[in-house]
């Protein structure tokens, strides 16, 4: 990956606000790739959460993976170590979930965590098939843990677990405004008590829900996995008019989380990360074309300073969203080494290796475009007098309606300055 920065061999961007700029701007923002030469550990996570000090808790197959910014470390509890879900409550109550049961870590006296199991199932001789709590929520303070026949209900006052049973088959425990909303039988449901209080019915068994948000008391925003977005208000159902369906729906989503309120984070099997608006605007893209190690993510979280870690099958990623920085990354040599820059207007001109290069400064999803094939390496780029002026190994040429005119052939040119004296010589 080669990122680019204005000081010779690049190109870095500085806007006056931070991510509502990034659909109107060019680049991306700065990612960091992890490694399991990094880590030490299997990158294939499943969930992700964060502690009070800000670090990272990583639900694996192998155990808790912690990051504080500095040192990872990993965690197992034997049978219970194989990881599917994780909630950070408290310093004292790291809840976790996975094959067979579930529990939580608490931070002891020398900053070490220490496993506490609430339930597990010991796996038997004639079967070999244990409960994967694979979903924790929390709602009026109490603990719900998910599978696909029950949820368990933890309180953390009394230690006491109670359990409710599925009609058929649970999909996917959501939290939404402190409400618990579940998919069952084709129906959507809202976990009160114990009990199924069924929200609607209507055509849920041709949509499979990847995340309900409560919008009002009555309203709900609806994520589907490839049927893109729907509402249902005071009990009925309609599809959105969204920009980004036909994307969501080709791509198809893995996980999506509420940012600032009025934004979508949406992980997608098939097309990397979208970030787009609850009225269906896309204001950010990011692939592995720029940046990210694998377009299918299983998972993203937004943390304390609203940035974005985002887990894959096999990999991890953190995006620096929330920052007045952004990159434009050449990852697939499309554009080359850039030694110069210059914006006019809403035109974005780079002088590189492979040579001069175009791109709409206030479209996000603009490619660099060769102006001249004709002309190698370019050097520099400058406006003086109302021209812009470009230097390359071959000699000087001016910009003139997005084309290159040749003005002197003998030599390159590497610097343009006005004479101190002649207002009409450089």
């Amino acid at each position: 990956m080669r990122y680019v920065e204005l000081v010779c061999l690049g190109l870095l961007f500085v806007h006056n606000s931070l991510l509502a700029q990034l659909q109107n701007t060019s680049g991306i923002p700065f990612i960091k790739n992890f490694t399991e030469a990094e880590t030490i550990s299997d990158l294939e996570i499943f969930d992700i959460s964060q502690g009070g000090k800000g670090e990272m808790y990583f639900a694996t197959r192998k155990g808790l993976l912690v990051y504080d910014g500095i040192r990872w470390k990993n965690y197992a509890s034997g049978l219970e170590s194989d990881l599917r879900a994780i909630l950070y409550k408290d310093d004292g109550h790291i809840y976790t979930s996975g094959h067979g049961g579930f529990g939580y870590w608490s931070e002891n006296s020398k900053g070490i965590l220490e496993y506490t199991s609430l339930f597990f199932k010991q796996p038997e001789k004639d079967d070999f098939l244990l409960p994967v709590f694979s979903r924790i929520e929390e709602i009026d303070n109490k603990i719900l843990f998910q599978t696909f026949q029950q949820i368990h209900i933890y309180n953390p006052e009394t230690n006491d677990i109670e359990s409710m049973g599925a009609i058929r088959g649970f999909k996917v425990l959501f939290e939404s405004k402190n409400r618990a909303l579940i998919q069952d039988s084709g129906a959507l449901f809202e976990i009160k008590n114990k009990q199924l209080l069924l929200i609607d019915e209507t055509n849920f068994k041709q949509l499979h829900i990847v995340d309900v948000f409560v919008q009002s008391p009555n309203k709900f925003l609806i994520i589907t996995k490839n049927k893109g977005s729907w509402t249902i208000d005071n009990g009925r159902l309609r599809k959105n008019d969204w920009e980004a369906n036909d994307i969501l729906e080709k791509h198809l989503v893995n996980n999506v989380q509420e940012f600032e309120g009025n934004k979508l984070v949406i992980g997608t099997v098939r097309g990397g990360l979208y970030i787009v608006s609850t009225e269906g605007k896309i204001i950010l893209h990011i692939d592995k074309r720029n940046g990210i190690s694998n377009n299918s993510i299983r998972k993203v979280f937004v943390d304390a300073n609203n940035n974005l870690w985002l887990s894959m099958n096999n990999g991890l990623s953190y995006a620096q969203i929330n920052s007045y920085t952004s990159y434009l990354i050449d990852n697939e040599g499309e554009f080359g080494t850039v030694y110069s820059s210059f914006l006019k207007d809403s035109l974005l001109y780079l002088g590189t290796n492979q040579g001069l290069f175009v791109k709409d400064f206030y479209n996000q999803r603009s490619i660099p475009k060769l102006i001249e094939e004709e002309v190698g390496q370019i050097w520099t780029i400058k406006e003086l007098d109302n021209q812009i002026l470009v230097g390359s190994h071959q000699g000087i040429s001016i910009i003139k309606n997005k084309k290159l005119e040749t003005l002197h052939v003998e030599g390159g040119a590497w610097i343009f300055r006005k004479h101190p004296k002649y207002d009409e010589v450089y």
